[in-house]
């Protein structure tokens, strides 16, 4: 599955508590609605004419227990896709 992500702000070092992610195949703007609908998982689709993404932002509040709920529905996106 991996190779079908593209993190878009890539900074390395620089990098802060902000990412931008896109999957090959998958529509942003479905991805973000089902994330909300189905987990009401809160996401932001950037959709600009030279990148697109959704916008996560985890802070000092989010437990990892919810970036791993974030990520397991992620991963059921790319593997069954939006509709299911």
């Amino acid at each position: 599955f991996l190779h079908r992500f593209q993190f878009v702000a890539d900074h390395g070092k620089q990098a802060g508590g902000i990412g931008l992610f896109n999957v090959d195949g998958l529509d942003t703007a479905k991805l973000q609605g089902w994330l909300w609908t189905k987990y009401r998982i809160i996401t932001t689709p950037i959709i600009h004419a030279e990148f697109n993404g959704l916008r996560i932002t985890p802070n000092v509040y989010t437990t990892l227990d919810e970036v791993d709920r974030f990520g397991d529905a992620v991963l059921e996106a790319v593997a069954r896709g939006v509709n299911a």
